[in-house]
């Protein structure tokens, strides 16, 4: 929906910013294969969310919690899903960033 850019279009800063829509019935992409360079290897870019509100470490829906979740794991199974797909921004950077809005 919106990138946020610096003059030149390109990201700010070490991360890019962009603003999206989502079907909060599907579970969170952890990340996205960017086809970057003249060879365009591909880079995996994890993603992360701000003000993702909770959601279920297992499957990774957003609405319920894994304590509430259908779906259980096996014996020895890893959750994919973590906190780290949380970005808590700082205020002030946030504030520098967007003050001019």
């Amino acid at each position: 929906m919106e990138v946020e850019a610096d003059d030149d279009s390109l990201a700010v800063g070490r991360f890019l910013r962009i603003k999206i829509r989502l079907d909060i019935r599907q579970p969170l992409m952890r990340g996205v294969t960017v086809f970057a360079g003249e060879n365009k290897k591909p880079l995996w870019c994890p993603l992360e969310y701000e003000f993702l509100p909770d959601f279920c470490y297992i499957c990774g829906i957003i609405g319920h919690t894994d304590k509430l979740c259908e779906k259980q794991l096996t014996k020895g199974e890893v959750r994919q899903y973590n906190k780290s797909l949380r970005c808590i921004p700082d205020r002030r950077s946030r504030e520098d960033v967007s003050g001019d809005r």
